[in-house]
């Protein structure tokens, strides 16, 4: 994947070499706002991809040539995403409970999980792209750096204990450290600091102001959609627990949070994560360059002189 990441970059300059060799480019100031779904794509064990959602906004800056596009910025956004995990069972064999009875089979139930990632991200990007008319698109890449990235894991624990003296297990008896819970939820700071997003958009460019004097004003509204290249999954899981031999003494709620932890780390296999949605872009131009085919007649329409003014003198 970062082989991969080397070659979405080195792809967005060789392509931007058209745009900077061209002498009637303008400068633009671009803001942007964009919202949409997100999701994970990619296998789990045990899991299943719950859609979320994200947004941003930025301000940077691009490079318009007669065709082609090249922009950059600074820009936030924050997702969420999820993973419904499938119900499991813990079995703990060879403990003592608190009245010091030795347990056949200690046994956690974790019912009705939901693993909610939520991540904030200042996002560098850099694209390459092209206009025709009232149509334009761009691709290149993201650079996400992490602000803040965590999981909260939300999910009901009930606790049995089997003996060998008593057919039916221990259940709801405090004094033996068996209960039932309520929701538990816990946050897990996740390990992946930085990422790099493949990004697309494509969409249709209005002019809101087209004048000689002062700078243009566009308005762009478009579909996007950005991929992750990096492994979004949980990186840094802790070693199986080590249980004590007894648990009189210790906070079984704690001890629950441990496995929970524990089991946050269970998809091993990569996700990656997709947002896909709509993007409005405002854009600002530094000017406007007229070519003489302006000073010799003009133009036969103003369709043509439209279309000959975007592509010639913009």
């Amino acid at each position: 994947m970062k082989h991969l990441s080397i070659v979405v970059v080195s792809l967005c300059l060789l392509l931007s070499i058209p745009v900077l060799a061209d002498n009637n480019a303008t400068n633009c100031l671009v803001v942007w706002g964009q919202g949409g779904i997100a999701n994970y794509v990619g296998k789990t064990d045990g899991a299943k991809p719950s859609i979320g959602g994200g947004g941003g906004i930025g301000i940077g800056y691009e490079y318009r040539g007669r065709a082609f596009l090249l922009q950059t910025g600074l820009g936030g956004q924050v997702t969420s995403t999820g993973l419904k995990i499938t119900d499991a069972d813990y079995d703990v064999l060879g403990l003592y409970d608190s009245e010091n009875w030795q347990i056949k089979d200690y046994q956690y139930q974790e019912r009705n999980r939901r693993d909610a990632c939520t991540q904030v991200a200042l996002q560098v990007p850099l694209l390459v792209g092209a206009h025709f008319d009232y149509f334009y698109f761009l691709a290149g890449a993201k650079l996400n750096v992490y602000a803040y990235n965590q999981t909260k894991v939300k999910a009901t624990y009930r606790t049995l204990g089997y003996y060998d003296e008593f057919i039916d297990p221990f259940e709801d008896m405090n004094n033996h450290k068996y209960f039932t819970s309520g929701d538990i939820t816990t946050t897990v700071k996740n390990s992946l600091s930085i990422n790099v997003a493949a990004s697309v958009e494509l969409g249709g460019e209005f002019v809101l102001k087209e004048t000689r004097g002062s700078g243009n004003q566009y308005l762009r509204v478009a579909a996007f959609a950005d991929f992750n290249l990096l492994n979004d999954a949980q990186k840094s899981a802790k070693a199986p627990i080590s249980y004590p031999t007894t648990l009189a003494g210790i906070n079984t709620l704690q001890d629950v949070r441990q496995v929970d932890y524990m089991h946050s780390s269970m998809a091993t296999n990569p996700l990656h994560q997709l947002v896909a949605g709509i993007k409005v872009t405002f854009l600002i131009s530094s000017g406007v360059k007229y070519n003489c085919v302006m000073c010799q007649g003009g133009y036969p329409s103003d369709r043509d002189r439209r279309r000959g003014s975007r592509l010639l003198l913009n």
